[in-house]
């Protein structure tokens, strides 16, 4: 799996000036998505766990010629689950309020693979919860401020999206896809064929999305000495490479990558739609 080295350096600045903030009001909570649904019809994930799903409908009569039919945010639940909750509701010393949850999810999926990825998981969400109730206990500022995630099934292809907030708008994110007959984790390469074709193809067009939004996000400072400075370096080899392409709702091409700044933050994570 991917180290995102240049993301947590990135994450690391931010959070030197979170402290002080003003007062915030955070409420995150884990979705899921299908193929075959709608953004009205998503599922909540993190309020009926897998275990406390409601009995299914006794089927009608003429519905016993397909007994096997599922749908996809059925099968959705058998590969994610909500491994750990927690919340943190308080006011600090300096009167900042806080309301913010924590959703961690967990892969049902049987393999080395998944094992491996659950762990990060786990590490990475359990510090930060952590952080937070003991920021919670000392009446300081909340570094984290709320973690949630979403996850889609389309086809085989099983993609999952982890957000850690922070303030100043700024968004950690991790990323994994699944071929869920295999339980392998899947990288770029494996999606340029699923999307049938090359992987030179598919890095241009990560390239077109990060030079696209880069473009409008920066457009009033294209004058700025940093200007091409940045955009070369979003647009470097390494940095490209960094990048990880998902599946959302629909099978959309999403990828999540790091932009280069030219204000705040050194770099900024994205989740770009791919044409």
């Amino acid at each position: 799996m991917k180290k995102r080295i240049i993301a947590l350096v990135a994450a690391a600045a931010v959070l030197i000036g979170a402290a002080g903030c003003c007062s915030i009001d955070v409420n995150f909570n884990g979705k899921s998505s299908s193929s075959d649904l709608s953004s009205e019809k998503q599922t909540e994930i993190n309020t009926q766990p897998k275990s406390e799903q409601p009995k299914a409908e006794e089927p009608k009569a003429e519905a016993k010629t397909n007994p096997d039919v599922q749908t996809s945010s059925d099968k959705l639940y058998n590969y994610i689950d909500v491994y750990k909750s927690a919340s943190v509701d308080y006011t600090d010393e300096v009167g900042n309020s806080y309301s913010s949850t924590y959703t961690v999810p967990e892969i049902l999926l049987n393999s080395e693979d998944a094992s491996e990825v659950n762990s990060e998981i786990q590490r990475e969400c359990e510090k930060k919860i952590r952080d937070s109730e003991n920021a919670e206990k000392n009446k300081s500022s909340l570094i984290c401020l709320g973690i949630e995630y979403e996850a889609w099934l389309n086809g085989n292809i099983l993609s999952l999206t982890i957000s850690e907030k922070y303030d100043g708008s700024y968004t950690h994110y991790l990323v994994y896809s699944f071929d869920v007959r295999t339980g392998e984790e899947l990288d770029n390469d494996e999606f340029a064929v699923d999307m049938g074709i090359s992987e030179n193809e598919l890095d241009k067009r990560i390239k077109t999305a990060m030079t696209d939004f880069f473009k409008n996000e920066y457009s009033s400072m294209a004058g700025d000495s940093l200007y091409d400075l940045q955009l070369n370096k979003t647009l470097s080899e390494d940095n490209v490479d960094e990048a990880e392409v998902y599946y959302g709702e629909n099978g959309v091409p999403y990828v999540w990558c790091c932009i280069y700044s030219l204000a705040g933050a050194e770099i900024y994570e994205h989740l770009l739609k791919l044409n």
